[in-house]
C-alpha cells in the first residue's frame, strides 16, 4: 500500500468505524431492550401495519391517524416485516428498524457524496448513526418516526445538488424533483416548512446578493454561479410540494380520519420564546436535564451541550467569516442550514403546536456544517487527519451517546416497563380484550404480539373513545369478558366501589375484571363521580 492510500485509510477508518458501530449499537440495543424503549405512540405504527396487512392497501379508512395523514411512511417497511414475523412483533420491529436506519444513513451518504464535502462528511453520518440526544433518540434511533422524513429530505437535497451542477439534464432533474417534492408534500406539511420554503429563501438571498451587490455590500463570496439554476429548481420543488399538500388536505382528508395542521394558530410575538426554542435546538445535540452532575451521564450531557454549541458556531462563522473558502455547494448547505434554522425559530416560537423534537430534522445538516468546518481546520493542521485523532473524536461521540445507553428512555411519558409483568399476567389469564388510557393501550397490544386488542379512552370520568391512533371500529366498546388497566393515579381518582372488581394489583397498576354483559363503563364513570 502506497503512502497516499495509507493517508486516505487513516482519514477514512475512524468515521467508517464509528458509523458502523453506531448502526450496530442502535439496532442491537433496541433488540435487547426494545420492550422498554417503545411507547403507545410508536406501537401504533406496528398496529397500523397489522391492520393494513389484514385489510390491504397503504392507507386505512378505518384508522384514526394522528396529526397528519402520512402516506409514504414507515408502513412500507413495517408491513413486510410483520408479514415475516406475524407472531413475534418485537422481531418484526427490530428488522424494520434495521432497514429504516440503513435507508436513512444511505440517503445521507448520498448527500455527502454529491456535495463533495469529502471524508469529513462521513463524520456527520457517523454522528447520526449514534443515539445522541433525547429527542433524536425518541424520534429516530428507537422511534423511527422521522426516518421517512429524512429519506425524502436527503433525496430532494441530493437531486437538487446534482441538478444545479448539471448542464444538460434540466428536463430530467425537473421531473425528478417535481415527483419527489410532490410525494413529500403529500406526506406532510413539515417538510415544506423545513425544506422547501428555506430552499426558496436561499435561492432568493443568492439572487439578491448578485443583483444588489453594491447596495447590500456583498463581497464576492456571496455571488455564486449556482444561484439562477437554484432559483429555477427550488421554484419547481416548492410548487410541487404545495400541490402535494393541497392534494393531502383537500382530497385525502375527505375519506380518512386525522387532525389537520390547518387548525394550528399563531401565538403572541415573543422574543423570549424565540430565545427559548433556540436553546431547544442547541440542547437537541445531547444535553440531558435531570442527569446527575457527577456521573457518566451528566458529564456526557456537558459534552453534548458543547457539541450543540460547536454546531451553532460552525454555521455562524462559516457563513459570516469564512464563506470565501467554501465551494458553491458547501456554501449552499451552510446557508440552507442557517436559513432553515432561522425560519424554524420564528415558526416554532409562535406556533400553538410546538414540540422540541421538531428540531430533529435540522440536526443532520448541523452536523454537516460542523464537518465542513472541520474539513478546513484539518487542512491547516494536517496532524488532525491521523487515525489516532480520528479515533479519539469517535470515542468522544460514543461517549456523548452513553447517557441514553445507560438510562434507556428513563424520561418516557410513562414508565411503561413497569407494565410488562402486568401484561404477562393478563395473557396468562386468557384475556384478549381490554380498556385503558392512551399510554398503556397500544403498548399492551404490541407487547402481547397483537393477541390483546385494546380500546383506548380519553379519560375514565366519561369513558369516551380516544379518536387518536386506534381503529375507528373502537367507537363501539366490546361486550365480552375484558379487563381495565388503571395507573395508580387513575385508580386513586375512583371510589372504593370498584375494589370488588380488582383482579390484579401492583404498586404501579390496578387491573379490573368484568364479565360479558356487565356495564363496566357505567360502573367506572359512577365511581369517578362519587
Amino acid at each position: 500500500m502506497n503512502k497516499i492510500d495509507e493517508k486516505k485509510l487513516e482519514e477514512l477508518f475512524p468515521p467508517v468505524l464509528i458509523l458502523i458501530l453506531g448502526y450496530v449499537i442502535t439496532i442491537i440495543y433496541f433488540y435487547i431492550n426494545g420492550d422498554r424503549l417503545i411507547s403507545s405512540d410508536s406501537a401504533s405504527d406496528l398496529i397500523l401495519a397489522n391492520l393494513l396487512n389484514r385489510d390491504g392497501g397503504i392507507l386505512s379508512h378505518t384508522w384514526f391517524y394522528s396529526t397528519e395523514l402520512i402516506i409514504f411512511d414507515t408502513q412500507f417497511v413495517f408491513k413486510p416485516a410483520l408479514l415475516l414475523f406475524p407472531n413475534d412483533w418485537h422481531m418484526a420491529r427490530t428488522v424494520a428498524h434495521a432497514v429504516l436506519m440503513a435507508l436513512y444513513l444511505i440517503s445521507m451518504l448520498w448527500v455527502i457524496k454529491v456535495s463533495k464535502i469529502g471524508v469529513s462528511g462521513l463524520w456527520a453520518v457517523a454522528a447520526c448513526s449514534l443515539p445522541i440526544g433525547w429527542r433524536y433518540v425518541v424520534t429516530v434511533s428507537w422511534g423511527m418516526f422521522y426516518v421517512p422524513n429524512f429519506v425524502f429530505t436527503f433525496a430532494m437535497i441530493a437531486l437538487l445538488i446534482m441538478a444545479v451542477q448539471s448542464k444538460n439534464k434540466a428536463a430530467l432533474y425537473s421531473v425528478l424533483l417535481f415527483v419527489v417534492s410532490f410525494m413529500s408534500g403529500v406526506r406532510t406539511l413539515r417538510t415544506m416548512l423545513q425544506v422547501n420554503i428555506p430552499l426558496v429563501a436561499v435561492a432568493v438571498i443568492m439572487l439578491l446578493c448578485r443583483k444588489y451587490k453594491e447596495f447590500l455590500k456583498c463581497d464576492d463570496s456571496r455571488i455564486r454561479k449556482i444561484d439562477k439554476p437554484l432559483m429555477f429548481y427550488t421554484a419547481i420543488m416548492f410548487v410541487a410540494s404545495v400541490l402535494g399538500y393541497c392534494y393531502n388536505s383537500f382530497h385525502l382528508m375527505k375519506g380518512y380520519f386525522f387532525t389537520n395542521y390547518n387548525m394550528s394558530t399563531w401565538e403572541r410575538f415573543s422574543l423570549n420564546q424565540m430565545i427559548s426554542v433556540t436553546g431547544d435546538f442547541i440542547e437537541a445535540y445531547g444535553w440531558h436535564e435531570g442527569t446527575t452532575i457527577i456521573s457518566i451521564a451528566g458529564i456526557s450531557s456537558c459534552f453534548g451541550l458543547l457539541l450543540g454549541i460547536a454546531v451553532t458556531l460552525s454555521v455562524i462563522f462559516l457563513f459570516w467569516k469564512h464563506s470565501k473558502i467554501l465551494s458553491d455547494i458547501e456554501y449552499f448547505i451552510v446557508l440552507y442550514t442557517l436559513v432553515s434554522t432561522v425560519i424554524c425559530i420564528f415558526i416554532f416560537a409562535h406556533n400553538a403546536v410546538y414540540f422540541p423534537q421538531y428540531w430533529v430534522p435540522i440536526m443532520p445538516f448541523g452536523y454537516m456544517c460542523l464537518a465542513i468546518a472541520f474539513k478546513y481546520i484539518a487542512a491547516n493542521y494536517d496532524f488532525l487527519k491521523k487515525m489516532k485523532y480520528g479515533l479519539c473524536c469517535g470515542a468522544l461521540l460514543v461517549f456523548v451517546s452513553t447517557a441514553w445507553l445507560m438510562i434507556p428512555l428513563g424520561r418516557n411519558e410513562v414508565d411503561t416497563w413497569t407494565l410488562l409483568p402486568v401484561i404477562s399476567w393478563i395473557e396468562d389469564q386468557g384475556y384478549t380484550k381490554g380498556v385503558s388510557s392512551f399510554w398503556y393501550g397500544n403498548f399492551t397490544t404490541e407487547i402481547s404480539d397483537g393477541k390483546i386488542e385494546m380500546w383506548v379512552v380519553d379519560d375514565f370520568e366519561h369513558m369516551n373513545i380516544y379518536t387518536f391512533l386506534q381503529e375507528t371500529s373502537h367507537v363501539e366498546f366490546p361486550d365480552d369478558d375484558l379487563f381495565v388497566i388503571l395507573s395508580q393515579k387513575e385508580y386513586e381518582e375512583l371510589s372504593d366501589s370498584v375494589d370488588q372488581y380488582i383482579i390484579h394489583q401492583t404498586p404501579e397498576f390496578t387491573v379490573l375484571g368484568f364479565e360479558a354483559g356487565e356495564d363496566y363503563r357505567g360502573i367506572i364513570t359512577e365511581a369517578y363521580k362519587e
